[in-house]
């Protein structure tokens, strides 16, 4: 048994790591080459490599074996402690160990991005064995935390976390596939990283994002996502990202048991240049995902995007755009208002100033290039889409 406590102001936990890596036991060294001696038979080949896995998820072992090993009560206060080379402040955390069970509760720090609460409890006396997580953050700056951890963060700003999950099994994917509980992230403010808009064609994203924003990280006013689990199959609550180009809602399942997908998202994409609303049905695994648009949507959603070139828009065009539009998406896609509240599980937390009004031009932007159309085909194509649709110049 090992029991204490302990109060630290400074810590160096990168210099702890390299001590652990220097003192694990190494591979034996092997015998120098006789030049003389020549082998009776030729060495054995190489093993064959394991294929590769069809998986996201990896069956990567968790150390349950090793909670049988040792009985401890520790807590520990550190002032500062130094994680590959930046501070964590204020950590706090309390271990039990005991008869193949094991308990981390809690463990708080304040990490370069936010503070953070964390319980971690783990029972290796049950066959298979449980694993439960829980986190709480009022405000973790991904932008912030992941580039000191080597990671490139999907985005920047307070995210607010709620997470209690819990599984069953001896590695990661197994538990996975046992996954119940819930999980809740929540943000006001922030962006998007740059580079996920360049995963978009070249000549789309000239096409789609507006000229301020080329290059930059998209302005987001909210992000809202709730999943619950039961089974191993996450099933969405809350599925929404408002930002700068417009929204994205969504509803779904995936199932981390085979990781299949079933998704629809419902975006909303609305610039000063363009509208497009096409719902979108995601299928496939969570490694190979398949996309698929939805007929009716994208009827509206093509309509609506002739439409947004339009000075003065047809309204029976307006009037088949809206008809195809509902019976896609069978209702308005709800705000951020209600969308964080069900993220934040029913609390109250920040929310986004009101949307303004857009200012009335005094002429009209000439429309953007055609995707896929040559440059020296671009004014008859616009002159076809006028002619069609009734655009004045």
């Amino acid at each position: 048994m090992v029991a204490g406590q302990l109060a630290s102001r400074r810590l160096d936990g990168d210099a702890l790591l390299a001590v652990a890596a220097e003192a694990a036991p190494s591979a034996p060294a092997t015998a120098p080459a006789n030049p003389a001696v020549v082998p009776a038979t030729p060495p054995p080949p190489d093993p064959p490599r394991p294929a590769a896995s069809r998986r996201a998820i990896p069956d990567l072992p968790l150390p349950f074996d090793q909670l049988g090993a040792l009985d401890a009560n520790l807590r520990w206060n550190v002032g500062e402690l130094a994680v590959r080379g930046a501070a964590w402040r204020d950590v706090s955390l309390w271990l039990v160990i005991e008869d193949g069970r094991a308990r981390l509760d809690p463990f708080v720090a304040t990490l370069p991005g936010g503070r953070i609460a964390l319980r971690l409890a783990a029972d290796a006396t049950t066959e298979p064995p449980t694993i439960q997580l829980a986190a709480r953050s009022e405000g973790l700056d991904l932008g912030v935390l992941l580039p000191t951890l080597g990671l490139r963060p999907p985005l920047g700003g307070p995210l607010e976390i709620d997470a209690d999950l819990r599984g069953q099994g001896r590695n990661l994917r197994a538990v996975a596939g046992t996954l119940y509980g819930h999980l809740g992230l929540a943000m006001v403010g922030g962006h998007l990283d740059r580079r996920l808009t360049e995963l978009v064609p070249a000549d789309f994203r000239r096409f789609l994002i507006p000229g301020p924003l080329q290059g930059q990280d998209i302005p987001l006013r909210c992000l809202a996502l709730r999943a619950n689990a039961e089974g191993g199959v996450a099933r969405s609550q809350a599925l929404l990202l408002d930002g700068a180009l417009g929204r994205v809602g969504g509803i779904g399942a995936v199932n981390l048991r085979d990781e299949q997908l079933r998704l629809r998202l419902l975006p909303d994409i609305r610039t000063a240049r363009f509208n497009l609303r096409a719902p979108v049905a995601i299928g496939g695994t969570l490694l190979q995902p398949r996309w698929g648009v939805d007929p009716a949507g994208a009827a509206a959603g093509g309509l609506e995007a002739f439409l947004s070139f339009q000075t003065t828009p047809d309204r029976s065009l307006q009037a088949l755009a809206g008809a195809l539009g509902a019976a896609a998406q069978a209702g308005e896609m709800p705000g951020c208002g209600p969308q964080l509240a069900l993220a934040r599980g029913g609390r109250a937390g920040a929310e986004p100033a009101p949307e303004s009004a857009p200012e009335p031009q005094a002429t009209p932007e000439p429309a953007p290039a055609i995707p896929g159309v040559p440059r020296q085909l671009q004014g008859p194509a616009q002159d076809l889409l006028r002619g069609l649709f009734g655009r004045q110049r």
